[in-house]
Formats: structure tokens, C-alpha cells, sequence
């Protein structure tokens, strides 16, 4: 036998021992790298019992799971929480820490009492009111609309969204708003002056009204009592179209 063969027939040994050593690795890394144990925090606090409980699911998982398979998984657990950021301590262990989602805005049902506190995510986090955040009185028919899915209905959210993100730079005091339909914003002035805007386009409609209202201080219009602006050019009017709703 010579040189040329024990060398070839010693690459092949070692050829053979590397792939049965990283096969070992391999499967003892799916044994051994598995989440055992989840800690859970909620800006520093340990969470409570059923935040903990439905993370149980976790366990067994490989723990180098994605960012994107957290994001996904973990928002369905509570509304009222948001993943902050996780972290991994070998062999075994998942760290997450959440923050909690402040509340925006709620929405009253026009016939009753009934309250919901949404999140920025859409998401119902209470029933009760809160006297600080803004209040939009939805109809009935828009009412069940919104809040026939849970999560509610997206589309709708984002607009109500974007109407409490834009009232901070309205100048006028506003008294109430209401939904009268889902493409259609009420909006109560304190000075007794109803304004009609369009929820698709609330942020250009409540920049022509800051117009119409700079004009009326200059040029005083005692008997305009409503400002269309779902138009280029708003509408005046000495009588009222859209009724003034009983809660306002």
C-alpha cells in the first residue's frame, strides 16, 4: 500500500469523523438550545399570572426565534401591552420585556354609554372611560361597523387615528365630535357653530376650516351657523343640516 493511498484513505477518516461530530452537534444543539424557561418583564415588574400563561406556548421552541416571529405572536396576547425588546440566555432561557400602550382616543355608541379605550394598534384595551383622552361619539350603524371584529375594523381605526393626532394643531376650541356615518365627521364648535368634515380627509378638511374661521373673525357672519368642508370650496349655512347631538 502506498503513501498516496494511506493519505487518501486518512482524508476520508477524517472526512467521515467531522460530519458525525457536526451531526452530533447538529441534533444535540435541537435538543439542548430549547426554551425551558420565559422571563417576563413589564418595565422592570415581573408580569402577571396570565401574560405568564400564555407565554407558556414558548416552551419547547428553538430559542433562536426571529424578531419577526415575536413580533407576530406576542402582540394577540394582551392589547394593552407592546414587546420592547427580548433577549437570550443560553442554554435556555427567553428574556422579554414588554411597555405598556397608552391609550389615544375612546368611542361612545350614540345611543347608550357603552365606552371603548383604544390603543395606537387598534386595539380595545378598556371599556371604562377616561376623562383626559379624546371622545368621538360614533353612530349606531358606524358603531357596529368599528367594532364588529376584533381587532376592530383597521381602516376605520387609523382614520379616528389620525383625527385625534391632528386636533393638537385646530386652534378652535371643539366641544364634541360624531361620526355620523363612515365617511362623514361632525364637529361642534364652542362658539355654537357646527363644522362637517370628511373622515378620509379630516387633516385638509380641518385646514379649510382654520381658513373659514380666520375669515369669519375678520369679516363677522353672525347667522353662518354650519361650515361644510368635505369641498375645495366650503359651504356656509344659516340653518343646520346635520342635527346637534343630544350629549354635546
Amino acid at each position: 500500500m502506498g503513501i498516496d493511498s494511506l493519505s487518501l484513505r486518512s482524508r476520508r477518516v477524517w472526512l467521515l469523523l467531522t460530519i458525525i461530530f457536526c451531526g452530533i452537534f447538529f441534533l444535540s444543539s435541537l435538543l439542548l438550545f430549547r426554551i425551558q424557561t420565559v422571563t417576563c418583564q413589564i418595565e422592570t415588574h415581573p408580569c402577571p399570572p396570565e401574560i405568564n400563561q400564555a407565554l407558556l406556548p414558548l416552551q419547547g421552541r428553538l430559542l433562536f426565534l426571529s424578531s419577526a416571529y415575536l413580533s407576530q405572536y406576542l402582540p394577540a396576547l394582551e392589547p394593552q401591552y407592546q414587546l420592547e425588546n427580548y433577549d437570550l440566555k443560553l442554554p435556555s432561557t427567553l428574556l422579554l420585556n414588554f411597555k405598556k400602550q397608552p391609550p389615544i382616543y375612546q368611542v361612545r355608541r350614540q345611543t347608550s354609554q357603552e365606552v371603548k379605550v383604544l390603543s395606537q394598534a387598534g386595539e380595545i384595551m378598556s371599556q371604562e372611560p377616561k376623562a383626559h383622552l379624546p371622545t368621538l361619539i360614533l353612530a349606531s350603524s358606524v358603531w357596529d361597523t368599528f367594532l364588529m371584529t376584533n381587532p376592530p375594523n383597521l381602516g376605520i381605526h387609523q382614520k379616528l387615528d389620525k383625527v385625534v393626532t391632528t386636533l393638537p394643531s385646530f386652534t378652535a376650541s371643539i366641544q364634541g365630535l360624531y361620526l355620523i356615518d363612515i365617511q362623514t365627521i361632525v364637529t361642534y364648535l364652542s362658539d355654537g357653530k357646527v363644522a362637517i368634515l370628511s373622515l378620509d380627509d379630516f387633516p385638509t378638511g380641518l385646514e379649510r376650516l382654520e381658513l373659514v374661521l380666520r375669515n369669519l373673525t375678520i369679516q363677522p357672519q353672525p347667522e353662518v351657523r354650519e361650515i361644510d368642508v368635505r369641498f375645495q370650496f366650503p359651504v356656509l349655512r344659516q340653518a343646520l343640516n346635520v342635527p346637534r347631538h343630544e350629549a354635546l
